[in-house]
């Protein structure tokens, strides 16, 4: 057995594993992996499924032989099928929503696929259903377990702050020592970033549970500076007032950008948000300090790479069909790339 084989073995039997819908290819294009929880979704087993080519895999959603996300990793020159709208793909990850009448009249899945790699060699691809609807039961109890002690852990934080942020200002008014109210006010600043951090949890206790929310672009842009409160910095661009839908946490996604950037050293005089394209339309993100925008200083560290929180916010805009792209152009760094089937019409005074 080669090395490459044996790599395949082993994800193939990891994949079996995962709790949420998938199925791996090899190059060939022929399927290595089906596991239980897609068995389910589909009606159709893995025995049925694995060791079958010719686009057997794309008949329990589509009814037909065909090409599916998995399929365009392995092979992007194959023209895109009507079945897949959406699509969104760079060299790791692609992304898509699949019209699967197959599995329900009317149902839309959304499709992650990636390529599977042995020394950096493409031996596959994976594709994973990651609708949230389709969880399994299991798994939607041990999340509320989850989010029952993440409002416990929760509580417990904020009240310990608040009493730490007591005692900090009985000590300012006892201390006279400028140099010492300056430690004090950096211990504030990082209770502060705690506070607002803690606060983000709320927003993820309730992803997949509640709807997206329709709002325009403009709105979102404008509501997520008066929350941020970046007093002093100049906000430029060009945002239409065009609906999009999406989870609530894109609004704060915006507004942890927003305060990142105004929390920087040196901070920004300007930050500019405009959109260009269509299908995906693109929001760009940059601001006039070239790399801050990107790892900012929180509280007065340095961040080491990405800031946590924004990995986690790219997580979860993911489920809704949007990208959080970081690009090489310091002018503009970050984007958000949103689908066609997540916009509105451009909202026009008359």
């Amino acid at each position: 057995m080669t090395r490459a084989d044996g790599a395949q073995s082993a994800m193939c039997e990891l994949i079996d594993r995962l709790p949420v819908p998938a199925y791996a290819l090899d190059r060939a294009g022929t399927v290595v992996a089906w596991n239980q929880a897609l068995s389910r979704l589909t009606g159709v087993s893995g025995a049925g499924t694995v060791g079958r080519s010719g686009g057997a895999h794309a008949v329990p959603f589509i009814g037909v032989p065909g090409t599916m996300l998995a399929d365009l990793v392995l092979d992007p020159s194959l023209p895109v099928p009507d079945h897949l709208q959406a699509l969104v793909a760079d060299e790791n990850r692609s992304t898509a929503r699949l019209a699967a009448h197959v599995v329900g009249p009317g149902v839309w899945l959304t499709v992650v696929a990636s390529p599977l790699l042995v020394d950096g060699i493409r031996i596959g691809a994976i594709e994973v259903v990651i609708d949230s609807e389709l969880i399994d039961p299991r798994i939607r109890a041990s999340l509320g377990i989850i989010d029952r002690l993440m409002r416990t852990v929760r509580h417990d934080i904020l009240n310990e702050l608040t009493i730490v942020l007591g005692y900090v200002e009985l000590a300012r008014d006892a201390i006279a020592d400028p140099g010492a109210n300056a430690d004090l006010d950096r211990a504030v600043a990082a209770a502060n970033s705690i506070l607002r951090r803690i606060e983000f949890t709320r927003e993820f206790q309730e992803i997949g549970a509640r709807p997206p929310v329709e709002r325009t672009l403009a709105a979102l842009v404008r509501d997520a500076a008066d929350r941020a409160d970046i007093d002093g910095i100049l906000l430029e661009g060009a945002v239409p007032d065009r609906t999009v839908l999406a989870d609530p946490l894109l609004l704060r996604c915006l507004e942890h950008l927003l305060r990142l950037s105004a929390s920087s050293i040196p901070p920004p005089e300007v930050i500019r948000i405009e959109t260009v394209g269509t299908d995906p339309l693109v929001l760009r993100y940059g601001t006039d300090v070239t790399g801050e925008s990107v790892a900012p200083r929180d509280a007065g560290h340095a961040a080491p790479g990405m800031d946590p929180m924004l990995q986690l916010m790219r997580d979860v805009l993911t489920l809704d069909g949007i990208q959080l792209v970081f690009v090489d152009d310091p002018r503009w760094p970050i984007e958000f790339r949103i689908p066609g089937f997540l916009l509105g019409p451009e909202k026009r005074e008359e």
